[in-house]
């Protein structure tokens, strides 16, 4: 309830004052290309999106203080390098550890079944991890046609997966690269 009335709160303060993004929206809006519920719906993405993404700069950050200081000057030198320690973060402390999707039931006389997947417990399954509680972003350096398929959900998968995944992919090795240029820790 508190977040339905902080997006609330987000709308009507832009009502008042807004520039950029939100400008947008409420032109789109007045134009009647969006809903007000689509507007709604526009803040609480970037408003999720934004939490999850830095929650995952957060471990990245703390990954990288706490082990091998290499790791760092990799990261300085190579923005691929970047992308592999974020995702590695990403492996070890997924921004959300489960995820649930339901499975229509075609049959009348059942439910539709729920199946909750542990996205924590996936990404350290030593089936799938060569030491999977060890922070190697190296691990990553082949690509990801050698991930097994549905070992690396970080985002959920499939049509369910998370929108901003791609957003994330991008901006989040980027300023962490430029954290760490910027800021001694």
């Amino acid at each position: 309830m508190r977040f339905i009335k902080s997006v609330e709160i987000i709308y009507r303060e832009a009502k008042v004052k807004s520039n950029g993004w939100m400008a947008r929206l409420l032109e789109l809006e007045a134009q009647g290309t969006l809903s007000h519920q689509e507007v709604l719906g526009e803040i609480r993405g970037m408003y999720i999106g934004s939490d999850t993404l830095s929650v995952s700069l957060v471990w990245a950050v703390y990954r990288l203080c706490t082990e091998n200081p290499t790791h760092i000057t990799k990261l300085l030198s190579s923005d691929n390098y970047a992308r592999l320690v974020y995702m590695e973060a990403l492996r070890l402390h997924p921004p959300f550890p489960t995820v649930s999707y339901e499975k229509e039931n075609r049959c009348p006389f059942h439910r539709n079944d729920i199946y909750i997947v542990s996205i924590h417990n996936t990404h350290r399954n030593p089936l799938y991890w060569e030491d999977p509680e060890l922070f190697m972003p190296t691990r990553f350096q082949q690509g990801m046609s050698k991930i097994a398929r549905g070992s690396y959900i970080p985002f959920g998968g499939n049509e369910r997966a998370c929108p901003g995944t791609a957003m994330s992919m991008r901006i989040g090795p980027e300023l962490l690269r430029t954290f760490y240029k910027n800021y001694r820790v």
